[in-house]
């Protein structure tokens, strides 16, 4: 499996989406290929973070997503997900400072710019920044949900 390979297939089929409805069947693919663990273990848990963040046990699950990034430091979905997480807590900065990482890693990814997009407009009023992470998730696909803050952003 050439993982690099297929996300360049799968960013192109985005680019070309011509609809909202192809644009979201995409953006699944590209999960599916994000949550993709390093290993077993790392497997397990990040389903139990997933699982645990669904029943707002944020403290086990920054605990077990923690884990998971000591051990496999390159890997940006556990970042990602601890990036929610900290959101979910409006836990601000460290939230931006686990997407800063994820998009050191995967430059490309939807969740964490988008996500990004929406702290920095709506939280921190950071619009230069909200409007820069928006930009980027706009180059990958035009038919992202969050485009709708571009409203909400004050004229340059």
């Amino acid at each position: 499996f050439d993982r690099e390979a297929e996300l360049a297939k799968i960013y192109d089929e985005l680019k070309h989406a011509p609809r909202e409805e192809d644009a979201r069947r995409v953006v699944g693919k590209l999960w599916n290929i994000w949550l993709m663990t390093p290993d077993e273990a790392s497997a397990e848990l990040m389903n139990k973070a997933i699982r645990t963040t669904r029943y707002a046990d944020y403290a086990t699950a920054l605990d077990q997503l923690s884990t998971v990034i000591d051990q496999h430091p390159t890997y940006a979905e556990a970042w990602n997900q601890r990036a929610h997480v900290h959101f979910l807590r409006q836990d601000w900065e460290s939230s931006i400072a686990d997407c800063e990482k994820v998009l050191e890693l995967e430059p490309k990814h939807l969740g964490c710019l988008t996500g990004l997009a929406i702290i920095h407009i709506r939280q921190t009023q950071r619009f230069e920044a909200g409007r820069g992470a928006l930009e980027r998730a706009l180059v990958i696909s035009k038919f992202i949900p969050e485009r709708r803050l571009l409203n909400e952003l004050p004229d340059r």
